[in-house]
């Protein structure tokens, strides 16, 4: 830190650091969590130090980060050069190969026993090796899937298929 940083420490340990350009907290690194409130919510953001979680609308977020709400999710872009408002779902695996799912999107809800059921899936899947040489474009199809109300599993089977020639 500069001579010129605004520190908060605690027993040697800093907690907050102010500088010229920016705010950094839990500097040290270590199991300590943050959190924010908002006007009608005490956990506005929160952070889990010890698991390196973030949460949106929760004090206990069980992914990297969670986010609870009641009114959905909105994602905008700038209103200039016609940049659609998108979604990126990215594997970092270097080594695709045919049938690897490479994003999926799940339809989620609570039964009554409070358990968190699928109710459909997209998936979006390699269809053959993806070669680091080829174009930017790779091999790839769509996988639609949907659960029945028989109690068996039918998330295994995809019900509709876009394939790469469309």
């Amino acid at each position: 830190s500069s001579a010129h940083d605004f520190l908060i420490q605690r027993a040697g340990s800093t907690r907050m650091t102010f500088s010229g350009s920016s705010v950094v907290v839990n500097d040290s690194g270590e199991n300590i969590d943050f959190r924010v409130e908002g006007d009608g919510d005490a956990n506005l953001i929160r952070t889990d130090a010890a698991n390196d979680r973030v949460g949106i609308g929760t004090n206990a977020p069980s992914n990297t980060l969670d986010v609870y709400t009641d009114t959905g999710i909105t994602i905008k872009t700038k209103a200039t050069n016609n940049t659609p408002g998108r979604i990126n779902l990215w594997s970092q695996d270097v080594s695709i190969v045919a049938d690897d799912v490479i994003g999926a999107i799940y339809g989620q809800g609570t039964d009554s026993t409070a358990g968190a059921k699928t109710g459909a899936k997209i998936e979006f899947t390699a269809d053959a090796t993806w070669d680091g040489a080829a174009s930017n474009y790779q091999a790839s199809r769509i996988d639609f899937f949907t659960q029945s109300h028989t109690g068996t599993n039918t998330l295994t089977s995809s019900r509709l298929t876009i394939k790469q020639d469309g």
